[in-house]
């Protein structure tokens, strides 16, 4: 014998809740992404190549020419004007 599946209110709940935090993720990257386009292209470069092409420091630096620790230095600072900017934009 076959029991139908009941339809809950935990479930439609879930269902909200899944909805919502796809669309509070959705706004907070056009949020992060339009602080990034705010920042000096060298900064967005180091960024880009960090965190989305996952490139190491070490292969960043072979790509930009630069040194590791300027490669270092430049992520620091570019985390720090991003993270300023977002702050920035929150009031």
């Amino acid at each position: 014998v076959r029991r139908r599946k009941r339809f809950s209110m935990a479930q439609e709940g879930s269902v909200e809740d899944e909805a919502l935090s796809k669309l509070i993720q959705k706004e907070e990257n056009y949020r992060l992404y339009g602080a990034l386009l705010t920042l000096p292209p060298r900064y967005r470069e180091y960024l880009y190549l960090f965190y989305f092409a996952r490139h190491r420091i070490r292969e960043i630096a072979a790509l930009t020419g630069e040194t590791e620790g300027a490669v270092k230095t430049g992520l620091s600072r570019a985390r720090a004007a991003l993270r300023k900017r977002l702050k920035e934009e929150e009031r």
